[in-house]
């Protein structure tokens, strides 16, 4: 919803300035096909793990058909500057027609709850390599301790950043039919800057069968949206 007040009224081009909010609801998947980690430390060595018999080893998990699924709700109250022009086509008589080309600044720029809900699954193969003591066998196999493939899944909520930094472009088309029946097609860019959901830092994407950490772990997102818009009214 906005509102405009027009600084030239009757002429072929003019200038107007509002402001407005917005409500966006994303929902939208990612997808890595696949993913390696042998658990080093911050050095980046290697760790040893002991198992449930008491012998020291190597871990790795190999991550195939990684999917991701992120969803929350974010609101933006801004101010607008735009400028409009007015034609009437020569093949559409009943029509008059109205370009309009605008740039939103937010004023402010939140996901409501500052959540981003998630859920994702994929495909795990973990296994174990041993020392000399036990001739450095690689042991990968189902059955044995939490060894082998699995297919996995999980769900949790990550944290949205405070300072969202963000603009909006907008093109309109406004064409009047009669003078009272209006279509309104238009293009929204938003663009944003900054982090938008903040890292989680887990220790790890996944240990075992039982944990499946965001992907958010692995990747930088850089965050920009397109949308349509249209609408129809009466002018009564």
């Amino acid at each position: 919803k906005n509102w405009d007040s027009d600084k030239m009224s009757n002429s072929i081009f003019s200038f107007f300035t509002g402001g407005g909010y917005i409500k966006d609801h994303y929902n939208y998947d990612l997808f890595i096909p696949n993913f390696s980690d042998d658990f080093r430390n911050a050095n980046g060595e290697r760790q040893l793990f002991t198992d449930m018999d008491g012998a020291q080893y190597k871990r790795h998990v190999m991550i195939t058909d990684f999917n991701e699924n992120q969803r929350f709700n974010m609101e933006k109250y801004f101010i607008s500057l735009g400028g409009r022009g007015e034609f009437s086509p020569k093949m559409l008589s009943n029509f008059d027609g109205e370009l309009q080309l605008m740039f939103h600044l937010p004023l402010k720029t939140k996901i409501l709850s500052n959540e981003i809900k998630y859920t994702n699954s994929a495909t795990a193969l973990y296994s174990g390599e041993y020392n000399e003591d036990l001739y450095n066998i690689t042991i990968s196999e189902n059955g044995v301790y939490d060894y082998g493939s699995f297919a996995i899944n999980d769900s949790g909520i990550l944290q949205a950043s405070q300072e969202i930094q963000s603009f909006l472009l907008e093109a309109a088309l406004v064409l009047t039919f009669n003078e009272f029946i209006v279509v309104d097609v238009g293009i929204f860019y938003t663009g944003y800057s900054g982090d938008i959901i903040l890292e989680p830092n887990d220790d790890y994407l996944s240990f075992d069968s039982d944990e499946l950490n965001s992907m958010e772990n692995l990747i930088d997102l850089d965050f920009n949206s397109l949308a349509l818009k249209l609408g129809f009214s009466i002018k009564l």
